[in-house]
């Protein structure tokens, strides 16, 4: 619910600066990219915004920062479990969460802690940056990035000593070392 101040000829609601008859100015709220519900409309669960991840990657590290801090909703775990055609357990257990604590977040409409926000931020960017290797690479049609990326978590890699990535997405250093994996892959250079 935002709050109206009305100002001489000027109304501030919420984000947006509004004259009368014409919005002026409406800001960048980046925690509403990873807020399962939009301000004036309720999104079905499971329902993400096309480019949420490719914004969740290519994002200003001070948004970055101010999002993990304030924390994300809990319902984004459902959505990128939907996304990625995984089980919300199975995002879970990847990401190190416990399913207990994210259902009583989601029941009393809590964000998750900034850990927690850091490593779902942190799957949705990897996905963004599948998709912008995609975009980058060749024709993106029919690729399925977030499908794509649960698909890969779960193979062996030599680059990891045998290991799964998915063993690595529980901590922000793993997040970051399974990411420079694909980077390095791009590139052509083994890790």
């Amino acid at each position: 619910m935002s709050t109206v101040i009305k100002a001489p000829a000027v109304i501030f609601k919420g984000d947006t600066v509004v004259q009368p008859k014409k919005t002026v100015r409406k800001t960048y709220s980046p925690t509403k990219a990873f807020a399962p519900t939009h301000p004036t409309k309720r999104r079905r669960l499971g329902e993400i915004e096309n480019d949420l991840f490719i914004k969740a990657y290519t994002a200003d590290p001070m948004d970055v920062v101010y999002v993990i801090k304030k924390g994300v909703e809990p319902g984004v775990i459902d959505a990128v479990a939907a996304r990625m055609k995984v089980s919300k357990e199975k995002l879970l257990i990847t990401l190190g969460l416990a399913r207990a604590t994210t259902s009583r977040k989601a029941s009393k409409s809590q964000t998750l802690s900034p850990d927690a926000s850091s490593r779902v931020f942190g799957i949705a960017r990897l996905i963004g940056q599948v998709e912008a290797m995609v975009n980058e690479s060749g024709d993106p049609s029919g690729f399925d990035a977030a499908q794509w990326v649960a698909q890969w978590l779960e193979q062996s890699l030599p680059a990891l000593d045998g290991r799964k990535p998915a063993e690595f997405m529980d901590t922000a250093e793993g997040q970051q070392l399974v990411s420079r994996l694909l980077a390095q892959a791009q590139s052509g250079a083994y890790a």
